[in-house]
């Protein structure tokens, strides 16, 4: 399995916040462009539930993108009200439309 790709998701002007793209490999693409996985309250992305149901996504053809959460980026383990929550995975949902559009391009 390919190592994942970091990338940036402007949250905001001022904000951005990290995620990995786990690509599936090229020949065993499902046909689905991205699935778009967020951690819950207790982990972040780098958690080994989260590298491996994005890992299993990619080895079974779907391309898989885990982010964090602003406060996650910033290291606490308080989560931050839920306006702020939503703007975060409606940045990734941008980027994930990007991806769509620009037909698997690699910077988002």
């Amino acid at each position: 399995m390919a190592e994942p790709q970091e990338l940036k998701i402007a949250v905001n002007d001022a904000e951005s916040v990290t995620a990995l793209l786990y690509p599936a490999a090229k020949g065993n693409r499902s046909g689905v462009t991205l699935i778009l996985l967020g951690h819950g309250a207790g982990a972040d992305q780098l958690s080994g539930f989260m590298r491996m149901v994005a890992d299993g996504f990619a080895a079974r053809g779907f391309d898989a993108m885990t982010f964090n959460f602003l406060y996650k980026e910033k290291g606490k383990s308080v989560p931050d009200p839920k306006p702020k929550l939503e703007s975060c995975y409606r940045g990734s949902h941008r980027c994930r439309d990007s991806n769509i559009r620009n037909s698997k391009a690699t910077s988002w």
